[in-house]
């Protein structure tokens, strides 16, 4: 018969309570001055992991700008008139005139 659900697991609480003592310890012992720039820096690489979160990848949202833009130059307001009873055409029927 196992442990109960929901209670810790008591050795894998004490090993993780020694590991904690045993690395307490050798941070403490560190003389950081000693250390030349490389070692400073890889200490600094390997603990910025432990400290700064993670940057999760986010999916870009999408947004409601047009994907295309069409620009129509009208000289008379006949062609503005056909122009706009070509567009609601389109619009009606759902269709694209090229």
């Amino acid at each position: 018969m196992g442990r109960i659900a929901g209670v810790p697991n008591r050795v894998t609480t004490q090993i993780k309570e020694k590991l904690q003592e045993l690395i307490d310890g050798i941070v403490s012992t560190i003389e950081v001055e000693d250390l030349n720039t490389n070692q400073k820096l890889k200490m600094l690489q390997i603990s910025l992991q432990y400290v700064l979160p993670r940057l999760k990848h986010s999916k870009e949202e999408a947004t409601n700008e047009p994907s295309e833009i069409q620009i129509s130059i009208v000289k008379t307001s006949d062609e503005l008139d056909r122009l706009n009873k070509v567009n609601a055409y389109e619009k009606e029927h759902n269709i694209k005139i090229i």
